[in-house]
């Protein structure tokens, strides 16, 4: 437990730095891939941590006194993704245990599907062909398992898995402890939206203020959500315009 919540620790480090509004690092579009560490089989960790890493990420003083790590002030954050299990692939033959960090290969199939798609597509379903097996090996029973009705492994982490007798990246999920932000395709889609805006913004730095500008403005920004609205990343409900911008006094 002292060792994840080191981990926890520098992720969340990371995570502040990224995010803090006037500080030489921030990049509030910018999303951070890790992995979920495996325990040690002498960490006395021995509830089924392993198969189920929720048992470490849900519960209160398990890692952080009279707290969990999904909590937002911990790593329940909306710009993090986390994969699991860890990957046997050809590369990593001389790696401990013979496996390696998933992160790598998660953000393979991110990229990969951005291409293809758009990055606002969820990456899920997509095959990791360099991966032979995983450790551990999850079976149907660990996917079910959760420690409530609402949760399930894949709901807050990227996870690989089998699925009709192959591995596949069954959920590309963030920490968020938000349900609405849990899907890593949203916060993917935010991200394009800040850094579209952030670039238009910076065309326009030293221009006066003004209603000119203002609309200048906004009529890029709209031109640019209907070109994502038009690719089907923006769905409107009853009719409803997907979207409104305001750029004003």
């Amino acid at each position: 437990p002292d060792d994840y919540a080191l981990w926890s620790r520098a992720l969340g480090h990371v995570l502040d730095l990224l995010g803090r509004p006037r500080g030489p690092s921030h990049r509030r579009d910018v999303m951070l891939v890790g992995a979920m560490p495996l325990p040690l089989a002498s960490s006395g960790l021995d509830r089924g941590e392993e198969h189920n890493p929720l048992l470490l990420l849900s519960e209160k003083g398990v890692v952080i006194k009279d707290e969990t790590l999904f909590a937002d002030d911990q790593i329940g954050n909306a710009r993090l993704q986390l994969a699991y299990p860890w990957v046997a692939t050809e590369a990593s033959a001389n790696c401990p245990e013979g496996v390696a960090s998933p992160d790598g290969v998660f953000a393979g199939l991110v990229a990969k599907q951005a291409l293809a798609k758009g990055a606002f597509h969820s990456a899920a379903g997509q095959d990791p062909v360099t991966v032979r097996a995983t450790v551990p090996a999850l079976d149907l029973s660990d996917l079910r398992n959760a420690t409530d009705r609402s949760d399930w492994l894949g709901e807050r982490l990227a996870l690989i898995g089998p699925r009709h007798g192959k591995l596949t990246l069954l959920s590309d999920s963030t920490m968020a402890d938000s349900r609405a932000w849990r899907p890593g395709g949203v916060s993917r889609l935010m991200n394009i939206v800040l850094r579209a805006a952030r670039h238009m913004g910076q065309d326009q730095m030293f221009e006066p203020g003004g209603p000119q500008l203002w609309s200048r403005l906004r009529g890029q920004m709209e031109r640019f959500l209907d070109d994502l609205a038009g690719r089907g990343a923006l769905t409107s409900i009853g009719g409803a315009p997907s979207y409104e911008v305001r750029c004003d006094r």
